[in-house]
Order: C-alpha cells, then structure tokens, then sequence
C-alpha cells in the first residue's frame, strides 16, 4: 500500500483526527513513520523492534550457510493484537479491512 492510499484511508476511517490535514502532508508523515521504523529494523542485529498498534518485528542473524559468506538475517512480523471498541485519538471504531491477512499461528 503506498502512502497516498494510506492517507486517504485515514482521513476517511479518521474525519475528526484528520480531516483538515492535506492528504499529501499526510502521505510524507507516514513515509517519515516507515522509513524510521525501517531503518530501526535494519539497525537492530538481534532482537524485537516493537512497533505499537502495529506489532513486533523479531530480528535474528543467522550464521551463513556457507563458509566465506555474509551471515544471514531473518526478520518476521508478529501483529498486534486487535483491541475491541474504540481506538485512541480519532474517537471512532476501526472499520474491518476485508483485504487485511490474518495471522495465523
């Protein structure tokens, strides 16, 4: 999803919070949010980066397969879990994403 489709996804899901903000200033705020939660990720060697509302990124660097070779890196993602009611800051429930995965265990 990019950026501009996220903003305007939550000045629609969030009129209160967002709704005088322009949807590009919107779109360069979350691209600032991404790239420093992505940049956190790639600083982390090992460990969790913990990103609230959205979940957990467990890091782990693994030895290289074969002798010489760089050691390799693996990253997965854990969503948060769902809270029920109303969310913080817009004052209105999150409607249900209908193309959102769900995590299966």
């Amino acid at each position: 999803m990019k950026p501009i489709e996220l903003a305007k996804s939550l000045r629609a899901s969030r009129p209160k919070l967002f709704g005088e903000v322009p949807e590009e200033r919107l779109a360069r705020m979350i691209l600032a949010v991404t790239t420093e939660i992505r940049e956190e990720i790639e600083e982390t060697k090992d460990g969790v980066v913990r990103v609230g509302g959205l979940g957990r990124f467990v890091v782990r660097e693994m030895p290289a397969k074969e002798e010489g070779a760089a050691p390799r890196r693996r990253i997965r993602f854990r969503s948060a879990r769902p809270k029920s009611g109303k969310q913080k800051g817009g004052g209105e429930e999150t409607p249900p994403h209908s193309n959102t995965p769900t995590p299966h265990s």
